[in-house]
């Protein structure tokens, strides 16, 4: 956070808590006796954790306790070695909504010269609007405004739920019974995908990281395979991958499974047994053991809502049409595939 940002804020009269993280402490010393009040961090910007508030009521989410709710590289986006890790820890650090600003009050002409001057100390220049969409491409950030001329920098970018997975998992096999809690216990029904033994689906489920994640899904219901005219075309999914730590009783192994997004087996019947196909194209949240159920399925009616509308944006809505959809089915498709996202559809659009 560098000065500019902070008189901007004072002088609009907002009230802020404003923590200026830098490795010279020669410049924190001059931030804070300009700006008396603010908080300084001296260090890399990838190593800083931002204090954890105290809760006011029991409701309260530790984790969104411990978020802030902006982040600004003002005038030193160009001088980072590793600029895509550190809009990752942007996401790491910022609460849902929070905001992104990279900016430079001399524009990138400036950094330009200066990277060309010294590549040791002004490693990169700054981004254009197609190179920082690329770089957010895969990260919970929505690119919202991009501009560089008049001799400003500015981009604004918004810190959103849902991450583009780099290879977009594709997954093949039979409906199976779970443990009967998702509809059950907690309202909301899921279809698993049976477990094949020792098989790849098995294999490729222990190398997927645990979390809650969106995607489609098409179940082959009596007998009718994709491309049939009577299939049912890929509905949305919210799929959850883990071991469910909150329940008492612990999965004993991984599971798949997934809520089909409109689709009530109390009004369209179950479909254990029928194939299912489950394209998983974007990461919500990891798995994590919540204080009770009523938590839980708080968080679960957040993860449905925010998958919906997820899906309805671009990258993610043209893969209701993906090629797996439409390939035969049965012994000759793989039960476990990645596929590079990249090049995939949707890939001229922006993640939203």
């Amino acid at each position: 956070m560098a000065a500019g940002p902070v008189k901007a804020a004072r002088e609009r009269g907002r009230l802020v808590d404003v923590i200026g993280v830098d490795l010279s402490g020669k410049m924190l010393d001059v931030f804070q006796q300009r700006y008396p009040g603010t908080q300084v961090f001296c260090g890399d910007f990838v190593e800083y954790v931002p204090p954890t508030l105290p809760k006011e009521n029991e409701a309260d989410d530790e984790e969104e306790l411990s978020k802030v709710q902006s982040v600004v590289f003002n005038a030193c986006f160009a001088n980072l070695y590793d600029p895509a890790a550190h809009l990752q820890h942007a996401c790491d650090v910022l609460s849902e909504g929070g905001t992104v600003v990279i900016s430079h009050p001399l524009g990138s002409a400036c950094t330009e010269k200066l990277h060309a001057r010294d590549a040791r100390m002004v490693p990169h220049a700054l981004p254009a609007e197609a190179a920082l969409r690329r770089m957010a491409r895969h990260l919970p950030l929505r690119v919202d405004a991009w501009r560089d001329r008049d001799g400003l920098y500015l981009a604004a970018l918004t810190r959103v739920r849902h991450a583009l997975l780099r290879d977009f998992v594709c997954a093949y096999g039979a409906v199976g019974r779970g443990f009967g809690r998702g509809g059950k216990k907690l309202g909301v029904p899921t279809a698993n995908l049976q477990p094949d033994g020792d098989g790849p689906l098995r294999q490729g489920l222990a190398d997927l990281p645990t979390g809650v994640y969106i995607g489609w899904a098409l179940v082959e219901e009596d007998g009718a395979g994709a491309g049939s005219s009577s299939a049912q075309r890929p509905v949305k999914a919210v799929v959850n991958v883990g071991f469910s730590p909150t329940f008492e009783e612990r999965n004993p192994e991984k599971i798949i499974e997934a809520h089909l997004i409109g689709r009530d087996p109390a009004t369209s019947g179950d479909f254990y047994g029928a194939p299912m196909r489950l394209l998983l194209a974007g990461f919500l949240r990891p798995e994590r053991r919540f204080a009770g159920f009523p938590q839980l399925v708080a968080a679960i009616r957040k993860d449905v809502a925010d998958a919906a509308a997820a899906l309805d944006t671009e990258p993610y809505r043209a893969l209701a049409e993906h090629a797996f959809f439409a390939l035969p089915g049965g012994a000759a498709l793989p039960a476990w595939r990645r596929v590079p996202s990249d090049g995939e559809a949707g890939d001229d659009a922006p993640a939203q």
